[in-house]
């Protein structure tokens, strides 16, 4: 059975939206469609994939590439979703031909693959591991703050625009393990099912913003925030459930850890090249026998995949890799 794309065959993409949100439950007033737009952008549809038998499409997956960045050091990631077979064709090998193809044809181009789900003991027999965490705090319901206004990306003008960009910039994208957004801009916009709420000054300059809702996983969550006043915004914010990078997981006693993602490793020598640029050490990375050897500062030691994963993605102080270890952050807006 061949593997085919929506690129080719774009006269499925209603049927490829129809098998998941059946197979997900996604019903209305969701659509899957809008909250994970990214993915079938026109530019993106050779990497939405599909199997069909007699003309009806019975097992999906899809991935994006992205740039995530750290300290002005890029790193290429495949972000997967969209995995769905139908519950007839379940347990026939289905899923493991779609997902096997993703992660063969993309082992040598990135350095890591994200993924979301629950199902940890399916994924890591593909060799996916929780790593990461990211801080939820608050647990009230969402209601609208006073101090901030609902837009819309689409009737901002160009000035309101770039000012969330550059504090998206200026607040997440400089300080944190994160997306590039860049071009990854239209994709966000194109998410409509995520609101977004603004706070301008006297200048009617916008000085914070936040995204809240996407789908029915991040219904009343606010997934995105930044502001220029961060202590004086969070003061407010923070009864609410609002999700933050690890780094504030000292923020106070009552907040909760999350789980960021499932990952992968990719090829190993693009994570050593992105870790020596942002850290500025000498380090060896080497996949030996299911495990990873790294040479440190001129101490050589080796673990396993998923240790390396928890001491590297994951801020401790008990991690071997404390010296570069990092904490992957990934707004809800930019999840598959």
């Amino acid at each position: 059975m061949e593997i085919q794309s929506l690129y080719n065959r774009q006269d499925k993409l209603n049927e490829y939206i129809n098998v998941i949100e059946t197979e997900f439950n996604y019903t209305n007033p969701y659509s899957y469609k809008v909250d994970f737009a990214p993915l079938f952008n026109q530019s993106n549809l050779q990497n939405c994939l599909f199997l069909e038998e007699e003309n009806k499409i019975i097992a999906t997956a899809a991935f994006v590439i992205k740039d995530m960045i750290y300290k002005n050091a890029l790193i290429k990631v495949c972000m997967i979703g969209a995995m769905a077979t139908r519950n007839e064709f379940q347990g026939k090998g289905h899923f493991k031909k779609l997902f096997t193809h993703i992660i063969d044809i993309n082992q040598d181009k990135v350095g890591l693959f994200f993924l979301w789900s629950d199902q940890h003991s399916l994924y890591e027999k593909y060799e996916f591991y929780p790593s990461g965490k990211t801080v939820e705090l608050g647990s009230n319901e969402f209601n609208e703050p006073e101090n901030y206004k609902k837009a819309e990306f689409r009737n901002l003008s160009s000035k309101e625009l770039n000012e969330i960009k550059i504090l998206y910039s200026k607040n997440i994208e400089q300080k944190y393990f994160t997306i590039q957004r860049n071009s990854n801009w239209e994709d966000v916009i194109k998410v409509t099912s995520a609101h977004l709420y603004i706070k301008k000054n006297k200048q009617n300059e916008i000085i914070a913003y936040f995204l809240c809702h996407k789908g029915f996983d991040l219904s009343n969550i606010i997934h995105e925030f930044a502001g220029n006043n961060l202590s004086e915004e969070l003061s407010y914010l923070k009864k609410f459930k609002l999700w933050l990078p690890e780094n504030f997981k000292n923020y106070n006693s009552t907040l909760h850890l999350n789980l960021t993602a499932l990952v992968r490793i990719g090829n190993i020598k693009i994570i050593e090249t992105f870790i020596k640029q942002y850290s500025k050490r000498s380090i060896s990375l080497n996949s030996q026998n299911e495990e990873i050897v790294y040479e440190l500062d001129e101490i050589k030691e080796s673990c396993s995949k998923k240790d390396f994963l928890n001491n590297w993605l994951e801020l401790s102080e008990n991690s071997k890799l404390k010296e570069i270890q990092i904490s992957p952050y990934i707004s809800g807006i930019d999840s598959i």
